[in-house]
């Protein structure tokens, strides 16, 4: 693609991202559920049973849970035959205005950010997931594209800006704006 097409497209997805104008997809009641490459798909936070049986159906085998057990519980997941790994990061969706605002300023914890993304595998189906699909899982997933796939930063961050990433959530956009790639040797 080339340079003024990818500047014009990151203007308008940085538009619909600050006027709220996210794209979002329901498939399952499952929300922003997509597969990223075979093996390998993000979504929002799956809510009961049947969701989590319809993602086994699927193929998926283990979920990577971006978001906090406060924020809603892979519980069903175990029923359901999938391993689900708790790796929270913020921001943290709290009860509170100010715990909300202060939390888009935190950045995700590098320690839990590379473990998660060391269990990222296709081979054994792998879902990566959030609350709504967007930033944290948009996050982790543009750090495999990059790490992974081999794909630019800037491209990866079309990605995110496409499916939903809100950049004006500080602490994750600074954390991929000092993100360095690493560079994988056979």
């Amino acid at each position: 693609m080339d340079s003024v097409k990818k500047f014009f497209l990151r203007i308008w997805y940085w538009i619909l991202a600050f006027l709220g104008q996210t794209p979002t997809t329901v498939t399952h009641n499952i929300p922003d559920l997509r597969q990223v490459k075979p093996g390998l798909w993000r979504s929002g936070q799956p809510q009961n049973v049947f969701d989590w049986e319809y993602l086994k159906s699927l193929g998926i085998n283990r979920a990577i849970k971006l978001n906090f057990e406060s924020e809603y519980s892979d519980s069903a997941a175990q029923v359901a035959g999938i391993t689900s790994y708790v790796m929270s990061v913020q921001p943290e969706g709290d009860k509170d205005v100010i715990s909300n605002i202060t939390n888009t300023f935190v950045r995700p914890d590098a320690k839990t950010i590379a473990e998660a993304e060391a269990l990222i595998d296709p081979s054994v189906g792998t879902l990566v997931h959030c609350t709504h699909g967007q930033d944290r899982t948009g996050y982790l997933i543009g750090r495999h594209r990059v790490n992974s796939e081999g794909w630019s930063k800037d491209d990866a961050y079309l990605e995110m800006l496409k499916f939903g990433f809100h950049p004006e959530l500080h602490g994750l956009h600074e954390a991929w704006e000092e993100f360095t790639p690493t560079v994988k040797t056979s």
